[in-house]
């Protein structure tokens, strides 16, 4: 499912999810126009955290963005 996608799924307006994962009004715009195609992995996060709060259990962050997020040693 893509983030519009997603986002529609639970009722939740651009402006709506930027508040609800406590970020800057016109941050998701720019991630679903691609004005921003490479978000921070704190704006990652805060959007899947957000989604998580409104009911998506188990959701990863690849499930949002299609990708595997990974971690140096």
């Amino acid at each position: 499912m893509t983030l519009p996608e997603l986002r529609q799924a639970f009722g939740l307006t651009q402006v709506g999810l930027d508040e609800a994962a406590g970020l800057a009004r016109g941050t998701v715009t720019n991630i679903e126009n691609g004005r921003n195609n490479n978000p921070s992995i704190t704006v990652c996060l805060s959007i899947v955290e957000a989604f998580r709060r409104a009911g998506a259990k188990g959701l990863a962050i690849e499930d949002v963005f299609g990708v595997r997020a990974t971690q140096k040693a």
